[in-house]
């Protein structure tokens, strides 16, 4: 999981206001032993972001994220089973 934040753009698939800041989580569902900074920031650039900068990665359990609220469930399934997903978050 990669966190930061990112300026929304015009396409963004959330309808967040463009030119707004908002926190990001993306997934990637991959087991490599090296963190992918660039998968990670086309991830967010493919879902309408820009001017991401990113302050924390870390790998995530199954356990770990079974104590989280269904929204961020939801996103590490869909990364575990396509490969990779995102959220943004109102107010950063």
């Amino acid at each position: 999981m990669y966190r930061g934040e990112g300026t929304a753009g015009p396409q963004n698939q959330q309808d967040f206001e463009p030119g707004s800041r908002h926190e990001l989580l993306i997934f990637i569902g991959d087991y490599s032993s090296q963190y992918d900074w660039q998968r990670a920031e086309r991830i967010a650039n493919d879902h309408g972001w820009i001017e991401i900068e990113f302050n924390k990665a870390g790998r995530i359990t199954t356990e770990q994220m079974a104590q989280q609220d269904q929204t961020l469930r939801q996103c590490y399934a869909d990364a575990s089973q396509h490969g990779e997903s995102m959220i943004a978050f109102a107010g950063s």
